[in-house]
């Protein structure tokens, strides 16, 4: 006598269910694309003039505030107030003045050369 599988303890074999859909990815930018393919891409401002003069300003204030909290603390440890704090200020002044233009000229160059 022959068994049949459809009877007894053992579960009828079922189709399995169907694989859930492929995601929808986003596309790929155009510069990542052409990148890929060794092209440039073309090149955009990394700033704007308002964001660069806010850059070079917040640099300018946060040079000399650190200059002028080094010149506080050699005037609290040595007791010399308040020559190192004026001291801190001027060089930090100077050093803040350099750093700016420095900056501008850094700037001006990369736009001379953009125009190209």
């Amino acid at each position: 006598m022959s068994q049949n599988p459809d009877q007894g303890d053992h579960e009828v074999w079922r189709e399995p269910p169907p694989p859930p859909p492929v995601p929808n990815f986003p596309e790929i930018p155009e510069s990542l694309r052409q990148a890929a393919e060794g092209k440039k891409p073309p090149r955009q401002s990394p700033l704007s003039g308002l964001a660069a003069g806010w850059a070079m300003a917040t640099d300018f204030i946060v040079t000399l505030i650190a200059a002028w909290l080094i010149g506080f603390g050699v005037d609290y440890w040595q007791g010399t107030s308040p020559w190192g704090s004026l001291i801190g200020v001027a060089v930090g002044f100077a050093y803040a003045m350099y750093r700016l233009v420095r900056q501008s000229q850094r700037e001006e160059r990369e736009a001379a050369r953009r125009k190209k």
